[in-house]
């Protein structure tokens, strides 16, 4: 074949190839990279409001702080008890922001009947919306 008819179908090739190439590969990246909700449960990354308004009612709090990664990082619930005499519950969960603290003040804290005196929520200032 002359050079003029391969290229039509050299182009179309090299098109089949790029397609391929960017639908294939982050599809197997996703694959092998996919975690079962059912792994994500036993290991505790799922949030079981059913437990959460359990241990609520069970430590009955003065004081309910809820937040992200940034309430985790930042205060020590012990230290905190240990500071203000007061009995703290943390209600966090990483990567979050204020439409699931909404949420876990109305299904979880409001839902677990405890009553506290003061409930906190912690952000950043980025982080409200």
């Amino acid at each position: 074949m002359r050079d003029s008819a391969r290229a039509p179908w050299r182009a179309i090739l090299q098109l089949l190839c790029v397609l391929f190439a960017a639908l294939a590969i982050p599809a197997a990246v996703c694959r092998l990279g996919k975690v079962e909700e059912t792994e994500k449960f036993n290991r505790g990354e799922i949030i079981v409001p059913e437990s959460m308004r359990q241990e609520l009612r069970k430590a009955a709090p003065e004081w309910v702080l809820i937040g992200n990664s940034m309430l985790n990082s930042r205060i020590d619930a012990t230290y905190l008890r240990t500071l203000s005499g007061r009995n703290s519950r943390k209600v966090t969960e990483g990567a979050t922001q204020s439409a699931v603290w909404f949420l876990f003040m109305k299904q979880i804290v409001t839902a677990s009947g405890v009553k506290p005196k003061w409930v906190t929520v912690f952000f950043r200032e980025t982080d409200l919306t």
